[in-house]
């Protein structure tokens, strides 16, 4: 796609989303938090649902087109997911199982694969409030709709609708617009900047 068409943006969006939620994943949060924290949010679905809706396949894909950039900040226990089989929903087993071909049940071998590749890379995992991991997700695709906007990829109205229907973001166009605006840009910025580091930008090494 070209730098300025709305696949583009949409994908960078998309990538920004899943970004935040293997950040918190790997630092923070089991899938059914996350989940949780997002549907309370206003999030019309968790990010580890929908992952395992379209099939963690996908995204390990695309980071694996990344790894050899050293700036890449890596997941392992996401990456892990993968390598040992947690494709999805298809299959009954992602974050998530599906006994019978069913609902989503907590899997807490899951919980145990973050916790032991923590310990594997020297990660000291700690916990977030459903505030706090509802708000993560919303500053990364706020940080890379303005992105998008500064850089003439795409008008505000037409990332705004991005937003909301590739991300289901909380409160819709509506609110990533008045989010990005020019009387909120000071907020954002010293939102973003608190936190700052690889759950912002994919190109940061924790």
């Amino acid at each position: 796609f070209g730098n300025s068409t709305p696949e583009f943006s949409g994908q960078a969006l998309l990538d920004a989303y899943q970004w935040a939620a293997d950040i918190l994943l790997t630092y923070h949060s089991t899938p059914w938090e996350i989940d949780e924290a997002m549907e309370d949010g206003g999030w019309g679905q968790g990010a580890c649902l929908r992952q395992d809706q379209e099939g963690l396949e996908k995204a390990y894909h695309r980071r694996r087109s990344r790894q050899g950039d050293p700036r890449v900040c890596q997941v392992a226990a996401v990456d892990r997911a993968v390598k040992e089989g947690r494709l999805g929903r298809q299959i009954g087993w992602g974050w998530y199982r599906y006994p019978g071909g069913g609902g989503p049940v907590q899997d807490p071998l899951v919980e145990d694969l973050l916790e032991e590749e923590a310990w594997l890379t020297g990660i000291q995992r700690t916990a977030l409030s459903a505030d706090e991991i509802s708000q993560r997700m919303r500053m990364a695709v706020l940080n890379k709709a303005k992105a998008l906007v500064d850089s003439d990829r795409g008008t505000l109205p037409t990332i705004a609708r991005l937003c909301e229907h590739l991300c289901q973001f909380p409160g819709g166009a509506s609110a990533v617009t008045r989010a990005l605006s020019p009387d909120n840009r000071d907020n954002l910025n010293t939102e973003l900047e608190r936190l700052g580091g690889p759950l912002i930008d994919p190109w940061t090494r924790a």
